[in-house]
């Protein structure tokens, strides 16, 4: 990503997570992002050439959304699933990925996330 357009694309954090958004530095939207986006698409874990293949459980996801909500993030959106891969836009929710709130909600429901899933976090604000 950060050879194709996008210099300031963060590593995934310890539990492979990767956010992009308001307050990390990345815009989802710029030509930039877009441009290493569709450059990288074979070797994103959402990519339709990605390492173990298959597709999640919607029940899974579901219930790893619904988690999130319990846990303090009322207006987290349904997770979009996109093969092996969660994909979640925060856009006009008010929630920021970096707060305190979703951070604890994530952790609190790390037993709930289907295995071997991808996660893509879009937009995001708000505290």
């Amino acid at each position: 990503m950060r050879k194709n357009g996008a210099p300031t694309f963060p590593d995934p954090s310890q539990d492979g997570k990767i956010v992009v958004g308001p307050g990390s530095g990345v815009d989802p939207r710029s030509p930039g992002f877009q441009k290493a986006q569709e450059a990288c698409k074979d070797l994103s874990p959402q990519g339709s050439g990605a390492a173990g293949g298959g597709s999640l459980d919607p029940a899974e996801v579901s219930a790893w959304g619904q988690c999130i909500r319990d846990h303090g993030v009322p207006k987290f959106p349904d997770p979009q699933i996109n093969g092996n891969s969660m994909e979640v836009d925060l856009g006009a929710s008010g929630i920021g990925p970096q707060s305190s709130q979703f951070q604890a909600a994530t952790d609190a429901c790390k037993s709930k996330m289907p295995k071997g899933a991808g996660l893509m976090i879009k937009g995001g604000g708000g505290q």
